[in-house]
């Protein structure tokens, strides 16, 4: 029958190459508008419980963040700010990833 999520290898290569594990990757990524930045999805399934980070490199800040552990299997993955990126994963799971750092224009601040 097939699996629905696969679990994948990445390759880098150019001038920077981040410190990133090569295994255990989902394939599902996608580029910020700029092309500056590209998100990736990482399996996290202790116990064989499913689970998943969100891993953004910053190819001109030469950078990489990731998030904390969300529940499920991801699903989706959309750029819906410069910093934030929304993610939907099965079963019935969504939220927001927000990439943290400095940030002039933070909420509630006028």
């Amino acid at each position: 029958m097939g699996l629905p999520y696969r679990v994948g290898q990445i390759r880098w290569s150019g001038a920077w190459m981040p410190d990133l594990p090569t295994t255990d990757w989902q394939d599902l990524k996608v580029w910020r508008a700029d092309g500056a930045a590209v998100a990736l999805v990482r399996w996290d399934t202790p116990g064989n419980q499913p689970g998943f980070r969100i891993v953004v490199i910053d190819c001109v800040a030469r950078t990489v963040e990731t998030s904390e552990r969300f529940l499920g299997c991801c699903e989706a993955l959309a750029w819906v700010g410069p910093d934030t990126l929304a993610w939907r994963a099965f079963p019935d799971q969504a939220g927001c990833y927000r990439i943290p750092g400095d940030d002039l224009t933070e909420e509630g601040t006028g």
